[in-house]
């Protein structure tokens, strides 16, 4: 695994400060992507911002223990939930383009654990859990860009190598959904 320095602002990260993640609590990953989702918010330059969501992103496969990964994804959607609200129109291409990257290194993860049973059997419930279930606290834009982006990321991460019934696997959540919703 490539490791990578990038700054913002005064801060500077290392990608192996979250190999230790495994230690951390919910609400130390609350904090830690309140930080990365203001380091987001600060960066102005088109290249930047693309640069600073790869990096961001690519923190999910610094990640080894499946838990922690877990608990990471699930707090960056908690944090985009709470935070939606105060994005601007001028910042919302970024944080969709970071929502668009987020997605497809879960995905990735899935890819480079050649599409083990399990890991789609922890990511895809908390996925609908956090961004598209009824009762989750995700604002309808995130809904929106999470519905237009799900099949392209899979899609570029390899789902031609997928069978019938995986790819139906990760169909089925939205159907679940869709049939229940009064949206």
């Amino acid at each position: 695994m490539k490791t990578f320095w990038w700054k913002c602002g005064i801060f500077h990260f290392h990608s192996d400060f979250f190999c230790a993640v495994g230690g951390f609590s919910q609400d130390e990953l609350l904090k830690v992507w309140k930080g990365l989702f203001y380091c987001m918010w600060m960066q102005d330059k088109p290249l930047l911002q693309e640069e600073l969501a790869d990096n961001i992103s690519q923190l999910i496969h610094v990640i080894q223990n499946t838990e922690a990964r877990h608990l990471f994804i699930q707090t960056f959607w908690q944090t985009m939930n709470r935070e939606w609200i105060g994005i601007d129109n001028l910042r919302l291409d970024k944080y969709y383009m970071l929502m668009r990257r987020i997605l497809r290194q879960s995905f990735e993860v899935l890819k480079r654990n050649e599409w083990d049973e399990s890991l789609i059997e922890l990511l895809l419930p908390l996925l609908m859990k956090e961004v598209m279930d009824p009762e989750s606290n995700a604002p309808t834009g995130i809904k929106l860009h999470f519905i237009d982006i799900y099949l392209d990321e899979l899609a570029k991460v390899g789902a031609k190598e997928l069978t019938a019934d995986q790819n139906l696997k990760f169909i089925e959540p939205f159907c679940k959904i869709a049939a229940t919703s009064k949206e």
